[in-house]
């Protein structure tokens, strides 16, 4: 019995020091994710201007809220494959018949 009222008196323990409330800031998070999501990020492909743009806010933030990071930076290197469209990419639409619709809405062409 002894063991058993241990054992609770631990988990109680560690449970009022695993939830301890943290202030969200929804507005904070809008900010943030509109500016990540602008165009000035270009998408944030991976190996773009738009990417390196990212990572440089990424950084500023967390250094601005006093993290630290692990090592010497917070930038994390790896290899990515990133297949490379030349020339014009077009977007169409086809319905469940596989006809293509027509709507000038539907369709869109995308030019470097």
């Amino acid at each position: 019995m002894k063991k058993f009222a241990a054992v609770i008196l631990l988990f109680i323990c560690l449970l009022s020091t695993s939830f301890t409330p943290i202030k969200f800031n929804k507005q904070n998070v809008y900010e943030i994710t509109k500016e990540l999501s602008s165009d000035k990020y270009r998408g944030r492909l991976s190996g773009d201007k738009g990417n390196k743009l990212a990572e440089d806010y990424i950084a500023t933030e967390f250094k601005r809220i006093g993290l630290k990071p692990l090592y010497t930076d917070f930038r994390q290197s790896f290899e990515v494959f990133v297949p490379l469209i030349e020339g014009e990419c077009t977007l169409k639409v086809f319905d469940n018949e596989k006809n293509l619709l027509k709507n000038t809405d539907m369709e869109m062409t995308l030019k470097k």
